[in-house]
């Protein structure tokens, strides 16, 4: 029986497969990635950015509210 040997993998991919193993407690994040400058990139989810990103428009809008509104209650803290 002929044996093939066995690729030694880089550094790089090793890291990816430690990752890989660790982001699966982590269901928020999508798998890793490498970029093509090196970076290796972990990405949150697209539905929790855009619901996060969605939360904080609607906190900037209610502060924008509060803070134009002339007829300041005694009760606003400033």
């Amino acid at each position: 029986m002929s044996e093939q040997p066995e690729t030694e993998q880089t550094p790089e991919e090793k890291l990816l497969e430690q990752l890989k193993i660790l982001l699966k407690d982590y269901p928020d994040y999508d798998p890793p990635r490498v970029r093509t400058d090196g970076d290796i990139v972990i990405p949150l989810d697209v539905i929790l950015k855009k619901n996060r990103e969605a939360s904080r428009s609607m906190a900037e809008a209610i502060s924008n509210l509060m803070n134009g509104d002339k007829r300041r209650s005694s009760a606003w803290l400033e």
